[in-house]
């Protein structure tokens, strides 16, 4: 999006969600190019997802950035891991004693949903 897209988005928003996107954009804006091309990938695969895929993902999202930050880094570990499995290994992966073992009903469930969107999934 174009510099002037960008302003003209951003002023449709209330002031808190304007803020919180303008934050988000210039975070962004700071990763490096590959990180930047990995959350694109990650955006496009999203949107490629039904409705309700999507909204699961988003969810499992908002729930994951309310973790702390130790179940966040294993959280992250394991979505790392399976980046390069292939679906059917991940399924076996998210169906493992020792996955259940290491997270709760919530935080597998987060997994699981975050996992939609890792590279390989494309549906």
């Amino acid at each position: 999006m174009s510099p002037e897209e960008r302003q003209r988005a951003l002023d449709r928003l209330p002031p808190g969600q304007r803020e919180r996107v303008q934050q988000r954009l210039r975070q962004f804006d700071q990763l490096p190019p590959e990180q930047k091309r990995q959350v694109q990938n990650q955006l496009e695969r999203l949107r490629q997802l039904p409705p309700k895929k999507q909204e699961q993902v988003r969810e499992a999202m908002r729930k994951f950035g309310d973790q702390p930050p130790d179940r966040k880094k294993a959280m992250r570990q394991e979505l790392r891991g399976m980046e390069s499995l292939s679906p059917s290994e991940r399924q076996a992966r998210l169906n493992s004693p020792d996955f259940k073992s290491k997270f709760n009903k919530d935080e597998q469930d987060m997994v699981k949903h975050m996992s939609e969107i890792l590279p390989g999934q494309e549906k």
